[in-house]
């Protein structure tokens, strides 16, 4: 892959013109028994076509050849009203102004405040005001749309996202042309907290949040910016449980990438994954659960077993470190990185294996611009 980035008009020109078919850190008290996996589709979340778009007339970026670009959607006249105002059919222009300040809203970091406060003159920004007023605003938000609806029902019942597939995969793609990740690329999954109408929408019971959109990502491990993003979108009606799924999200997140490390939690880790990895010329560290059929069952005993102390096991390709931060627990970490028992001179005498670990996981945050104004699935 070419280590060229992409300049801020080149990355907008990719995004606009195109065409289209249609810190988790191991510490004393972590549980590796614990399922990652503990996703329940919400049973709550109901979601019908019938529901959306209750007005007739919307905006869309049209996904056909012919009609490219922001249109506005209508079997009965080429304008609309609202409050005795004609609409005024997007441009390119208008719609680089609105995808502006949803991102100057992250960067000025307004999750939670109201959206006219931004346009408050007293206490507002500036460069909202003088971007477009909040009235043309909230009507963009309302109508905006990045598909041809009435193609959609048809795509929804192969494709959950197919409301924004088209967009959404076209951002993913340019991500990694924008930004050349460090040495260490951490892949996790993300619970985006959103308790809308979604058929998407994941109920996680032990995410802070509980309720919201899971994103697998791929993350720089130094900046946390996503490199690459994929959305879950659950088990299509009457579709079989994927089966290895957590390699399989590691091996599509990390397509690209060579002579990096991938660092990911439990969920992920397989001894299996790390020699996949490895013919990508690429490594692993990753902490692994006790039930795998790879892992001697040497290593997971307790019994005898003193504080602080490292148990380790060597394979032609792998490493796994037992480590002991309480009586009768301990910690299981795979690498393909590391291929020696360095232990740290600190008073824990924690493996060199687990404060890379912890040092190359991102845990809490990642670089994952927020749809949920630009792309509205309903």
């Amino acid at each position: 892959m070419s280590s060229r980035r992409l300049t801020t008009e080149e990355a907008l020109s990719l995004l606009f013109n195109w065409d289209s078919d249609e810190e988790e850190d191991v510490s004393e008290t972590e549980d590796l028994s614990e399922a990652e996996d503990n996703v329940i589709d919400d049973p709550d979340c109901q979601f019908s076509d019938e529901e959306e778009d209750s007005e007739g007339e919307c905006a869309a970026i049209s996904t056909s050849n012919e009609n490219q670009g922001m249109q506005q959607s209508s079997s009965t006249e080429e304008t609309w009203t609202s409050k005795d105002e004609k609409w005024k059919p997007l441009d390119q222009t208008d719609l680089h102004a609105y995808i502006g300040i949803l991102i100057f809203a992250g960067v000025y970091r307004s999750k939670g405040e109201a959206t006219a406060s931004l346009w408050n003159e007293e206490n507002g920004r500036p460069i909202f005001r003088a971007t477009m007023s909040l009235e043309t605003f909230l009507k963009i938000s309302r109508v905006i749309r990045f598909d041809n609806h009435e193609t959609r029902a048809g795509r929804r019942e192969r494709d959950k996202l197919a409301a924004i597939r088209d967009v959404w995969d076209k951002w993913v793609e340019i991500l990694p042309l924008l930004y050349n990740p460090g040495p260490h690329v951490t892949v996790d999954e993300r619970l985006v907290p959103f308790r809308g109408r979604c058929p998407f929408r994941q109920y996680m019971p032990n995410k802070p949040a509980k309720y919201g959109i899971k994103i697998w990502a791929a993350c720089d491990a130094k900046s946390s910016y996503s490199w690459n993003m994929q959305v879950y979108t659950g088990k299509l009606p009457g579709g079989a449980s994927e089966k290895n799924q957590g390699m399989r999200v590691v091996l599509q997140m990390s397509e690209g990438l060579q002579g990096h490390n991938i660092t990911c939690d439990n969920f992920f880790t397989s001894y299996w994954l790390g020699e996949e990895l490895q013919k990508r010329k690429l490594t692993m560290l990753g902490t692994i659960r006790r039930n795998k059929p790879e892992l001697p069952s040497e290593i997971l005993k307790m019994q005898g077993r003193s504080l602080h102390s490292s148990l380790f096991v060597f394979t032609e390709k792998a490493t796994v470190v037992s480590y002991c931060p309480k009586k009768n627990k301990n910690v299981l970490v795979m690498s393909t990185m590391h291929t020696d028992a360095s232990l740290s001179t600190r008073d824990d005498k924690k493996p060199q294996m687990i404060l890379d670990y912890n040092s190359t996981k991102v845990s809490k945050y990642f670089g994952c611009v927020c749809l949920q104004r630009l792309c509205p699935v309903d």
